[in-house]
């Protein structure tokens, strides 16, 4: 089956076809993209324009380390055969105002960016996330 499978990708390469290649670019521009633009635009709104209060950043800034180095522990594990880290508590990260770092972790390390099922729940918890900090900015006494 190996075999196979590098036939097929070397044909795919010479006649020009690299889908998944661009895939995983945009995938990871995306991220990059999305991570550093909420993150920068949290530190303007918060530190430079006041808008928020400036613990709204750095709960974000702060979470998202913690998760790239829980997914930093995670990927070493994995490297080495050993008991890894509940994917329920990379999500718990995210959940929790860490999803810019794992955006930003999964392009550095290449870690959890290709899994389906895990990227369906990934974003899910981005989801959950800005929409209740959407909810909380909005219904908040002016």
């Amino acid at each position: 089956m190996k075999a196979k499978y590098s036939a097929y990708s070397a044909t795919k390469e010479m006649n020009g076809s690299s889908s998944s290649i661009s895939a995983a670019g945009f995938q990871k521009h995306l991220y990059l993209l999305l991570s550093v633009v909420f993150l920068g635009g949290l530190a303007l709104v918060s530190l430079v324009f006041h808008k928020l209060h400036p613990a709204a950043f750095f709960i974000y800034l702060v979470m998202s380390l913690v998760t790239i180095v829980v997914y930093i522990m995670d990927k070493r594990k994995a490297v080495k055969s050993q008991w890894r880290i509940p994917e329920a508590t990379l999500h718990i990260c995210e959940l929790l105002c860490g999803w810019p770092g794992a955006m930003l972790a999964q392009v550095i390390i290449r870690h959890k960016n290709a899994k389906l099922p895990f990227q369906l729940i990934f974003w899910l918890m981005i989801f959950i996330n800005t929409g209740a900090f959407a909810f909380i900015i909005f219904n908040s006494p002016k």
